[in-house]
């Protein structure tokens, strides 16, 4: 969604508007490819007020905790809207819904991005909560017809606005070449909804040695390593997810097997180039940009058999 950010700043700006885009720290590496792009954007800004649940959340207790936590920030978030004076507010997330409130209270018109599939029954209390939440934005956008069918938002207008990749991906190269050994490549980092954990132990089970695995995105190590007492609660499945694999790794690599651990990239483009397959094996209904990624490449990509993939993947082909 950050990377999303990017290009939904310069389509805004492509057409005459002026996009200001607000960053939670100083120095950070969207912050160098805003500044590539010439967009305009804040530091240093509070978390936003968020409401975390969804399909690829872990529940109503852990999305409840963080917006209670969260909610300090509302004063400073009223502060930052009067300083820009923004004409629109466009939230990035549809788990920023408690943000909808806020910016409306401050005469501001707000457009919501759901990015975000529903989770499970789509007529518990929460999800109704959640659909009342939306219906007060100016518009809703969805990332496909699934998703906007699965929501039923009520009462406010609603456009599909499919992902696209631009900010990372002009002017490359997509011409494809078998390596040898062959490169899987996975982004996600050590994060369980995105099951890093089965591709793993996928990899548990081949024998040969002419392939290798790539993992990309956050390893894991400041949560792991720097995470105060509440935090190591909060998210304790997480922790015994990068916990588990980097041990199943360790002893992989010992046996021959390939798998690399490269953490967070700020340009994707080599490793695409040099990739054979994408696998993005997340264990919960869920948003994949690297689908969208692995077709700017032309490469096979093997995820869940999931409806809302049905706009992006085609079975076989």
């Amino acid at each position: 969604s950050a990377l999303a950010s990017i290009d939904m700043a310069r389509v805004i700006n492509a057409i005459g508007y002026n996009a200001v885009v607000a960053l939670p720290q100083v120095g950070s590496p969207l912050a160098k490819m805003l500044q590539k792009y010439e967009i305009e954007y804040i530091e240093d800004c509070p978390d936003v007020i968020n409401f975390t649940y969804h399909n690829a959340s872990s529940g109503i207790i852990k999305a409840s905790i963080k917006h209670i936590l969260k909610t300090r920030y509302k004063k400073k978030w009223k502060n930052i809207l009067k300083i820009v004076a923004p004409d629109i507010v466009l939230l990035n997330s549809g788990a920023q819904n408690p943000m909808i409130s806020i910016v409306r209270k401050e005469g501001i018109p707000c457009i919501c991005y759901v990015r975000e599939t529903i989770r499970y029954r789509a007529n518990n209390i929460f999800n109704i909560i959640l659909r009342n939440r939306m219906a007060k934005a100016e518009a809703v956008l969805f990332l496909s017809k699934f998703d906007m069918r699965q929501w039923r938002i009520k009462n406010t207008k609603q456009y599909v606005i499919p992902e696209i990749v631009g900010s990372q991906f002009d002017g490359q190269n997509i011409e494809k070449k078998v390596s040898d050994p062959i490169i899987v490549l996975y982004l996600g980092g050590f994060n369980y909804e995105k099951g890093v954990q089965e591709i793993v132990k996928a990899f548990s089970f081949i024998k040969e040695k002419n392939i290798k695995l790539e993992i990309l995105g956050d390893d894991g190590t400041f949560l792991y390593n720097y995470s105060n007492f509440y935090k190591r609660i909060l998210y304790f499945k997480q922790i015994k997810v990068i916990k588990d694999s980097r041990k199943l790794i360790t002893e992989l690599n010992k046996k021959g097997i390939q798998i690399n651990i490269r953490g967070v990239q700020n340009n994707v483009n080599k490793w695409y180039e040099n990739a054979d397959i994408v696998v993005f094996p997340v264990k919960k209904v869920h948003q994949a940009r690297p689908v969208y990624e692995a077709g700017r490449y032309a490469l096979p990509v093997i995820v869940p058999d999931y409806e809302n993939f049905e706009g992006s993947v085609t079975d076989g082909e």
